[in-house]
């Protein structure tokens, strides 16, 4: 009741303020506007022994979270939403939330002073220790009086959001391909590209499912943006923020580019972004960041983007490294310490005939095989089954002619 008479109130004084937020969109947000996971909700698998970077802002350009924490790495931890947040678990194990309030302290900006549906869409960008990404983008729910991070995430019931995890690799916005290092400079060769955001225009996503929060009715394009670069220590994420990074430029038409730089020494790297575009504008942020390191402490022998002081576990294979797609190879590709994880299983086969497999067994694939029909298939043996070639385990035989009902089912004429 005092959610609902708060957004009332909101939005009355949004309508009869119309002039002054117009005067002054950078002004915070009067009333309480929480955005992120704000029912339970959480990223998995992400990297988070120390802080994971993470970026709020409104598509509109309307708001930003500035350098405000809005990642929950543990329960407890001191957050720019709740202060205190919950939803993170414990430090290194992989869980963590984002917790912020665009009524809180350290906000730029007020993406819907109103509380209007359509206005203000979030966008949150993700990255943790090892440069993994997950990008969300919701829209907001009067119901609720959020932008709720779930909204985006898959439902797996009608209240119940699924996971989502930081290094899908179809998020990625950016992929080394090559570095020459010639005296003093590195020239990089890169690869933008158009990361997958998730969103609650997705089908079968909580959005559009239960809380009808993607009033466009579709989500806008998503394309390449530009190439930033900036430099600082090696195994740290740096300021996501496009103003903290110096401009490079856009891609070549086909997505590929290159640049060159100092060496930056001894233990440092210099990290080298990309931005993305929705529906033609461009992000706030970098969505994405890979680390070419100076002098040879940190090299990235295989120039997959991923150095073995920040979690890649098989430097001399470029198909190894945080955020690979794990496959059945007997290997831990995606170098989060377990092997041919998540690979699932296979059903084949009706009835008694049905098996069910692993998809992935000892490093090898498994094809999955029905039971053979000779082999009866319902658990009776062929000298006693009334209906051999028929699955009928209950023996049916409405007539007591010894034939099964499945049999005569099967041999019954159509009417013409």
């Amino acid at each position: 009741m005092a959610r609902t008479i708060l957004r009332r109130l909101g939005a009355a004084l949004g309508a009869s303020a119309a002039l002054f937020w117009a005067a002054d969109v950078r002004a915070q947000c009067d009333v309480s506007l929480p955005f992120g996971h704000v029912f339970g909700g959480h990223l998995e698998d992400c990297r988070d022994s120390s802080p994971v970077a993470g970026f709020a802002y409104a598509l509109d350009g309307s708001a930003n979270s500035a350098t405000s924490n809005i990642i929950c790495e543990h329960n407890g931890e001191d957050t720019q939403g709740s202060r205190s947040c919950s939803d993170g678990g414990s430090l290194g194990d992989g869980v963590v939330s984002i917790d912020g309030n665009w009524g809180g302290i350290g906000i730029i900006g007020c993406p819907n002073p109103a509380g209007i549906p359509g206005v203000g869409r979030n966008v949150f960008v993700v990255i943790d220790n090892s440069l993994q990404v997950v990008i969300l983008s919701v829209g907001y729910s009067p119901i609720l009086g959020v932008y709720a991070a779930e909204f985006a995430h898959p439902a797996i019931g009608p209240f119940t959001p699924g996971p989502l995890r930081c290094g899908d690799p179809a998020s990625r916005t950016i992929r080394l391909d090559g570095t020459d290092r010639a005296a003093d400079h590195i020239t990089a060769q890169l690869t933008l590209m158009a990361p997958r955001i998730f969103s609650d225009c997705d089908p079968g996503s909580l959005g559009a499912t239960t809380y009808d929060t993607c009033t466009e009715g579709f989500f806008p394009p998503v394309t390449p943006g530009n190439l930033y670069t900036t430099t600082g220590p090696c195994g740290t994420v740096p300021d996501l923020r496009t103003s903290a990074w110096s401009l490079v430029g856009p891609p070549r038409p086909d997505g590929s580019a290159s640049v060159t730089f100092a060496d930056p020494g001894e233990g440092a790297c210099v990290f080298l972004g990309a931005t993305f575009l929705i529906g033609g504008s461009e992000s706030l942020a970098v969505g994405g960041i890979v680390a070419v390191s100076g002098g040879a402490g940190c090299p990235d022998a295989d120039g997959d983007g991923s150095l073995p002081c920040a979690g890649d576990c098989d430097d001399s294979n470029p198909a190894v490294h945080p955020g690979a797609a794990e496959a059945c190879n007997g290997v831990d590709d995606d170098c989060d310490g377990q092997v041919d994880e998540d690979l699932g299983t296979a059903t084949c086969g009706v009835g008694g005939c049905a098996r069910t497999v692993n998809n992935c067994v000892g490093g090898a694939p498994q094809t999955c095989v029905p039971g053979a029909p000779a082999e009866v298939c319902d658990g009776v043996g062929d000298a006693c089954d009334n209906c051999i070639l028929v699955p009928n385990p209950g023996q049916e035989d409405a007539n007591h002619n010894g034939i099964g009902d499945a049999c005569e089912r099967k041999r019954t004429p159509k009417p013409s």
